[in-house]
């Protein structure tokens, strides 16, 4: 049991990534459709990128939910995360470095401008040398792009468009990403997409039917439980107030009473 349970862990946790993903995306974009196209999207670029989806997929529905509302259309919003994943994928950055990039660019998107520790601190530990290739898409000097973001005057819908144009150039010239890593992450997405859609059908159903009744009757064991410790204290408590009387440390029913109390 403990290691069926050890296998299907992280098919259930790609499943509850899956299902948080499609919530925020309908929510965000208003249709459950365009959020299944949204999904196979992701899923698409998770494979050609080599990086994991369930580690992607939360951080750009954040990244779309933000950017939406700073203006950018969803297609700015997928070339952008196109951009990212591909880039890290072809410099051989992991899955959570990707995840980190999305991150910073989600606050950037949800300030409205660009900010020097998301600039420098965030995004650009995770992407190392992205702001040299920022400054040059924006056609400023490092120097320039420094004080334009020290000024707040660097707007999100200005600067996450540029950002994935000038992403463009690290990505693979193929449009795949190859290595090691790549292959295994595009081994374990192909996995995980089967177990989630075995978890999306009858079987998922029946899961969850049997995790419902499982907790029903972990609740009721809990309660009676909870009862049996009461009312042990209760005939403790009992037991000591009778001792109490019998050797003369309470004195009359009053004070039994109030010793209840």
């Amino acid at each position: 049991l403990a290691t069926v349970g050890f296998a299907i862990a992280p098919v259930i946790r790609e499943f509850v990534a899956l299902e948080s993903t499609t919530r925020i995306l309908t929510q965000v974009t208003g249709s459950s459709a365009e959020a299944a196209k949204q999904i196979e999207f992701l899923r698409g670029v998770a494979q050609r990128s080599g990086q994991a989806f369930g580690e992607v997929s939360q951080s750009y529905a954040k990244f779309a939910a933000s950017a939406l509302q700073a203006g950018l259309s969803t297609q700015q919003i997928q070339a952008t995360f196109q951009s990212v994943a591909l880039a890290a994928g072809n410099l051989g950055l992991n899955s959570d470095q990707a995840k980190r990039a999305l991150e910073a660019l989600g606050q950037i998107a949800s300030k409205g401008t660009v900010s020097m520790e998301e600039l420098r601190q965030q995004l650009g530990d995770a992407l190392p040398g992205v702001l040299p290739l920022l400054a040059k898409q924006l056609g400023l000097t490092n120097t320039e792009l420094n004080k334009l973001v020290e000024a707040g005057e660097l707007s999100a819908s200005s600067a996450i468009p540029a950002l994935a144009k000038a992403l463009e150039s690290l990505g693979p010239k193929t449009g795949v990403v190859d290595g090691l890593v790549a292959s295994f992450n595009r081994f374990k997405n192909t996995l995980f997409e089967a177990g989630t859609t075995l978890l999306e059908g009858p079987l998922g159903q029946g899961a969850g039917a049997l995790l419902t009744a499982f907790a029903g009757a972990l609740r009721d064991v809990a309660f009676v439980a909870v009862s049996a410790s009461e009312g042990l204290k209760v005939v403790g408590r009992t037991i000591g107030l009778v001792m109490a009387a019998v050797t003369g440390g309470i004195k009359g029913v009053r004070e039994f009473g109030e010793e209840w109390d």
